[in-house]
């Protein structure tokens, strides 16, 4: 039995399309995890730089990063 070359190439399309998705999301968890990460402030413990929302990035190179903390 032949396998009907329309239905080949939406799977091949698919395909691609979940292996592209796959390959974000391991570039996105290895960037938040070694190049920026963002925080909310949660008080106002750092005012008047820094007011109680405020949402930063932290660039992780600066400092290091640390993988189990």
């Amino acid at each position: 039995m032949k396998s009907n070359p329309y239905i080949t190439q939406w799977i091949n399309r698919i395909i691609n399309i979940l292996f592209t998705i796959a390959v974000i999301g391991v570039i996105y968890v290895l960037v938040q995890l070694f190049l920026i990460a963002s925080f909310t402030i949660p008080s106002n413990s750092m005012e008047p730089e820094l007011m109680k929302g405020d949402r930063i990035w932290v660039w992780k190179p600066a400092i290091g990063a640390r993988l189990f903390n």
